[in-house]
């Protein structure tokens, strides 16, 4: 991580398939991590490729195969996003309802979630 930067919650490697939805187009991608605050990706030159911009909105989805009956999709924006010698590109999410952080957490078991018991029930 880069000097001046800070994460919300810790990241744990996740090199799955996903898609990044920008202006409702599905974008394939593979993810290098992930946390409840945000994500980074293997495969940045997707950003170049994209002409993505810092703050621009942006959804990620990841898909029905991750077991699951339907994708999640998490809104957020464009974190970092760089080209060059080591291009990168960073996602910051919305912050998630307690709905969809528990889905998050039972799909991936993402470490840095609060474990479903302690979060308020879905309706």
């Amino acid at each position: 991580m880069a000097e001046g930067e800070r994460r919300r919650a810790s990241r744990e490697p996740l090199p799955i398939g996903v898609y990044l939805i920008v202006d409702g187009v599905r974008h394939p991608g593979t993810l290098r991590d992930l946390s409840s605050s945000g994500a980074g990706f293997s495969d940045p030159v997707l950003a170049v490729r994209l002409n993505l911009a810092m703050h621009q909105k942006v959804v990620l989805e990841i898909p029905p195969e991750t077991p699951g009956p339907e994708p999640l999709r998490l809104p957020g924006e464009v974190a970092h996003v760089s080209a060059g010698l080591r291009p990168r590109l960073g996602i910051h999410f919305e912050p998630l309802d307690p709905g969809l952080a528990r889905r998050l957490h039972e799909r991936l078991g993402c470490k840095d979630l609060p474990s479903t018991s302690s979060l308020p029930e879905a309706h």
